[in-house]
Parts: C-alpha cells; structure tokens; sequence
C-alpha cells in the first residue's frame, strides 16, 4: 500500500511506564534502535504524516524526529486525552482519519492501515455517512482499542473532547458512544500481533523477536 496523506498516524507514548521503572518507553532500547523506532518504520510504509502523542512536550524524543502533540496541561487522562489532541491535530494537517498505535507495540502488522482502511470503508458504505464508526485491531476475541482508525472531525472528535471535560475514562467509553467495528488480524497468529510492553518480561520478549526478526531480515539480504 503506496504511504498515504488522507491519513494521520499517532504514536502513543504519554504513559509513565510505571511498571518499567518509569523509563518512557518510546526511548526503551530494542536490538539497537529506540522501542518508538520500530513502531514508526512499520506505520511510514503506509502512512506519511506522523506524531508522537505524549502528556507534555519531552526534549528527550526529540532524537525520533517527530513533531509531538500534548495532551495536557492538567491531570493525565490516558489514551482518552491522546486520541482528542490527535483528532485536533490530524484535522489541522487535512486528514480525513487517524491511525493510533501504542509505541509499546512495536512490531504492528505491516498492512495494518490497509486492512484498518478497507473494513471501515465497507463499514462507510452502509451507515450514515456523517457518522462513520471506529475500526479497532483485534486478535483472538480481544480488542486493541488504542489499535484503531478513527474519523477525524465530526461526531468522534466532539464525543471524545466532552468526555475529557467530563474528567475522561477508558478508550473503551469513547468507543461505546462512537459506535465501534472489530478488525480480526487472527490469520497472523499464533503470536498476537499487537503484543505490547508492560512488564520487564514483555520487554525481554519483546526483545528476543526483535533479534529474530533481524536475523530474518539480514537472511534475506544476504543468502
């Protein structure tokens, strides 16, 4: 799938990475490159417009190169706030949706954006087209809800700024309101996809299919 300009992508890296040691996780070393490195070479295959979505603006991710969107100031409201701010501002650069993807998740299906894209399409196709719903990733019967494609202006943007105001909630609220479709990724299995880091021991898994995959790759190039 040629990169696209229609969409916007969101890396969200606003957590505290509590159960990391508070390290942020975008800057996290894997196989040689930031965790955030990963995540954004799978998303520039298909998308060109990029951010980092983060609390407050953090000097120290200023080496990945991307311009980032805050969330604050004020209380931290999870992903709630992140895909808000994303929605504003992927509407200023002209996108008509926006790709969010967790930058703990750093090996995404490369058509992910594709397969995102085709489903809410089809789902476009028979609702009211001034009310589009949400497509989120899933692998084996659970949702990824920050996964997901999501129309930029309109219904969704107003439904995620109230709740903000409101004090937030889950992603999960958002998208019960919103109206939401499931977008299976089973056929990729048996290892999810979307296997993120919360734990030193995802971390250490993480790491171990990042050295494979390398080792795939440099397979490839040099037989």
């Amino acid at each position: 799938m040629p990169a696209r300009t229609d969409i916007a992508c969101g890396l969200l890296a606003g957590g505290e990475g509590k159960r990391l040691g508070g390290v942020s996780k975008a800057l996290v070393p894997i196989a040689g490159q930031p965790m955030a490195a990963w995540a954004l070479d799978s998303v520039r295959r298909s998308v060109d417009v990029v951010a980092l979505s983060v609390h407050a603006p953090d000097p120290a991710l200023a080496v990945l190169g991307l311009p980032q969107v805050g969330d604050g100031p004020g209380p931290r409201l999870g992903p709630l706030a992140a895909v808000a701010a994303l929605l504003d501002w992927a509407e200023t650069r002209g996108a008509k949706r926006l790709l969010t993807l967790p930058v703990d998740t750093p090996f995404p299906p490369a058509d992910l954006a594709e397969r995102l894209t085709r489903a809410l399409d089809q789902a476009a196709a028979t609702a009211d087209p001034r009310d589009p719903p949400v497509a989120v990733a899933s692998f084996a019967g659970r949702r990824h809800n920050a996964v997901a494609l999501w129309p930029v202006g309109g219904r969704v943007a107003a439904i995620a700024a109230r709740l903000c105001r409101d004090g937030g909630g889950a992603l999960r609220a958002l998208l019960e309101e919103a109206g939401s479709i499931a977008v299976a990724f089973d056929d990729l299995g048996p290892e999810d996809p979307f296997l993120n880091v919360n734990t030193p021991e995802d971390l250490a898994q993480i790491r171990g299919l990042a050295t494979t995959r390398l080792a795939r790759r440099m397979a490839r190039t040099h037989p």
